[in-house]
């Protein structure tokens, strides 16, 4: 559980260092860029901090100790962090700030340079004449993955199910079943 949370934490700065052309091959080159970067929205020195303790761990990885309840608050803080992360960078790609998961699943276009015929065609292959019966018929359907995506990760509770079956044009009963519809999903469009 340790070294997945300092992966965690190394891709959130890695994933930052993308979305601005400055990722580099070194983990500790990476870091160091990380530190020229800034944004006002972020929390940079949270970011810095986490970036650097996943790099001590990439390099020098050891055996951890840590009980139960201080790995659940780790997860807690970089999964928060993460979230400010991906907020920053789609605000950034789509041109629109964006609140809260909830809020950016609802909102405008995720994939505004795909082609709005070539979506319609796309839809009615993946989910038949049902799929093209929404108001998002001439959306790309890989951005059903990007809404859900984000409800499911940051704002699990808030996942309405009539909401998420409304996405999959399939109905979606549980939690469990959510989580199928968008393995089948995102096998089909990657």
């Amino acid at each position: 559980v340790t070294r997945n949370i300092a992966k965690a934490q190394l891709a959130i700065g890695d994933a930052l260092l993308c979305a601005h052309g400055q990722y580099h091959w070194s983990c500790v080159q990476r870091h160091e860029n990380l530190k020229t970067l800034s944004a006002a929205d972020l929390p940079m020195q949270d970011i810095l901090t986490h970036h650097l303790v996943a790099v001590d761990f990439k390099l020098h990885p050891r055996l951890s100790t840590v009980s139960k309840e201080e790995l659940e608050a780790r997860h807690r803080e970089v999964s928060q962090l993460a979230w400010e992360v991906w907020r920053h960078i789609e605000s950034r790609r789509l041109e629109y700030q964006i609140s809260d998961p909830q809020s950016y699943s609802r909102a405008g276009d995720k994939c505004p340079e795909t082609f709005a015929l070539k979506n319609m065609l796309l839809r009615l292959r993946s989910f038949g004449p049902k799929g093209c019966l929404s108001g998002k018929v001439f959306r790309y359907p890989r951005e059903i993955l990007l809404n859900v995506l984000a409800v499911l990760l940051w704002q699990p509770s808030a996942a309405n199910l009539n909401w998420l079956s409304g996405q999959f044009c399939a109905p979606v009963g549980s939690a469990d079943q959510a989580l199928q519809a968008y393995k089948q999903l995102w096998q089909r469009y990657n």
